[in-house]
C-alpha cells in the first residue's frame, strides 16, 4: 500500500485513524490469502454488503466499516471447510462453531492469530480473537425482495437468541443445533 494509505483520513464525516487503517491492512492480507486458497481449489466467492459497497463506491473500505464480508455458495463452502485446516496454517486460523468451544456463530471467520480484535459480544469467550474476515454461506435465500428482507431479519433474530442461550451452555448443545446448518 502507498504510504499515504496509512495516514488518518476523514471521509463522509467519519474519521479513520491509523489504527483502523492497520486493521484494514490485516484484513486485506486475510482476504488475499482466502482468494489464493479459493483460486487454487476452484472455489467461488464474492464480496457482500458494506464490503461490496465500499469496493465500488469508495474504491476500498466504507470509512465506518470495520470488517470484510465474503459470501460463498454452500457447495464451495463445504469443500473449503474440509481443506481449511491444512490450507490456513499459522498465523492464519479457520474458525467456526465446530473449531472453537464457546464460539457461537453461524459462519466462518478467517483470523490472523498474531493480532487481536474483538467486539463486546466476544469479551467473555475463550477462543481466538484475532483480526478476521467473515465468510457467510448463501443458501436457502428467497428471491423475492420482501421475503428476503423478512428471512434476513428472522435469521439475525434467531442467531441472537441462540447466542444468548448458548453463552451459558457448556455441554456442546450449540454444536448439535448448528450441525449441518453452519453458514
Amino acid at each position: 500500500m502507498p504510504r499515504r494509505y496509512y495516514e488518518p483520513t476523514t471521509e463522509c464525516g467519519y474519521h479513520a485513524p491509523k489504527a483502523m487503517k492497520d486493521v484494514w491492512d490485516v484484513q486485506l492480507e486475510l482476504a488475499a490469502k482466502f482468494k489464493e486458497v479459493c483460486q487454487r481449489h476452484g472455489l467461488k466467492f464474492w464480496l457482500e454488503g458494506g464490503s461490496l459497497l465500499g469496493a465500488i463506491r469508495h474504491k476500498g473500505f466504507i470509512p465506518w466499516d470495520d470488517d470484510i464480508d465474503l459470501m460463498m455458495m454452500r457447495e464451495d463452502y463445504d469443500r473449503l471447510n474440509k481443506i481449511a485446516e491444512q490450507e490456513f496454517i499459522y498465523p492464519y486460523f479457520w474458525q467456526t462453531t465446530y473449531s472453537e468451544d464457546h464460539l457461537y456463530v453461524g459462519h466462518a471467520i478467517l483470523r490472523h492469530q498474531e493480532t487481536s480484535d474483538f467486539s463486546k459480544d466476544e469479551l467473555s469467550g475463550n477462543y481466538c480473537k484475532g483480526i478476521g474476515v467473515d465468510i457467510f454461506v448463501y443458501d436457502n435465500v428467497p428471491t423475492n425482495a420482501i421475503a428476503y428482507a423478512l428471512h434476513r431479519m428472522a435469521a439475525k433474530l434467531l442467531t441472537k437468541l441462540i447466542r444468548k442461550a448458548m453463552k451459558t451452555s457448556t455441554h456442546g448443545l450449540h454444536k448439535k443445533l448448528f450441525k449441518g446448518y453452519e453458514a
